[in-house]
């Protein structure tokens, strides 16, 4: 069962080459959301702006694709609760519940070596924000599809949850005390010490966001243009440096959220 699964994945890559070369080299701008059934509503919010940051209009296309990648966890998910109801062993043979049991096992890893004990208590928004960016990147790998992290405002909405998340579980570890962690060890530095940690913790929402936002929109221009250039076959490698990329940087947003809800509340660890 285990050489049919990877005949088929090897099979379903051979596929995904061929249209790659036939989408990305025959079809300026062909994109898959117009035939979504929620396109029509979303592109009615939708307004002319070229700004690149902008949370006052919609662009529909990346909401849209970020609609499509929650609708498909939600699915999977359920999916893969229902088999592992009836299933305690593991079984021989793949299903929804494998993808989500490894990524679930390496979120918890993560977060336990990191945070300690208190690491499974945020297994429900990392492992979430994993499986989002994940997805979100590897469907940006299905030609006539992009990746909605490609869009700075959808990766700015999720840095900004971890953002209120990790300052809110510092203030319930440490009470008022967690103030003390943007004053410094001398007293009379703290306003430099506070003005200086205060940027510090505001710019990780930029890091997290702009580091996903310009590494996946790269590599979607690479991928495209690669595909236009040579149309058959080249592809190749920009796929698998692409699917390489998806993970690096789901790696790197979950890691730097980790980091940070850890040394929010440290101190109370100790």
């Amino acid at each position: 069962m285990v050489k049919k699964f990877w005949i088929a994945v090897s099979f379903s890559c051979i596929v995904l080459v061929v249209l790659t070369s036939s989408l990305f080299a025959s079809e300026e701008g062909f994109i898959w959301a117009e035939h979504l059934p929620f396109w029509e509503w979303l592109s009615s919010f939708q307004k002319p702006n070229p700004a690149l940051i902008d949370f006052t209009t919609i662009d529909a296309v990346p909401v849209a694709y970020a609609t499509l990648v929650s609708l498909l966890i939600i699915v999977l998910a359920l999916i893969a609760r229902f088999v592992i109801q009836f299933k305690v062993i593991p079984s021989a043979t793949f299903h929804p519940g494998n993808v989500f049991e490894l990524i679930t096992e390496a979120v918890l890893y993560l977060s336990t070596d990191i945070i300690g004990p208190r690491g499974k208590q945020f297994l429900p928004l990392l492992g979430t924000v994993a499986l989002f960016i994940l997805f979100s990147n590897i469907l940006g790998l299905v030609p006539g599809f992009i990746p909605s992290t490609s869009n700075i405002n959808i990766n700015l909405g999720m840095a900004v949850v971890v953002f209120i998340v990790y300052n809110y579980w510092g203030f319930k570890a440490h009470g008022i005390g967690y103030l003390k962690h943007f004053m410094g060890p001398v007293l009379w530095l703290t306003p430099l010490y506070m003005s200086i940690e205060i940027i510090t913790n505001v710019a990780r929402i930029l890091t997290l966001s702009v580091r996903l936002f310009g590494n996946m929109t790269g590599d979607h221009l690479v991928l495209s243009m690669f595909s236009k250039i040579v149309p058959f076959l080249a592809p190749i490698a920009p796929l698998a440096l692409g699917l390489f990329v998806c993970f690096i940087q789901t790696l790197i947003f979950v890691l730097l959220s980790t980091m940070y809800i850890a040394l929010a509340i440290e101190k109370s660890e100790h």
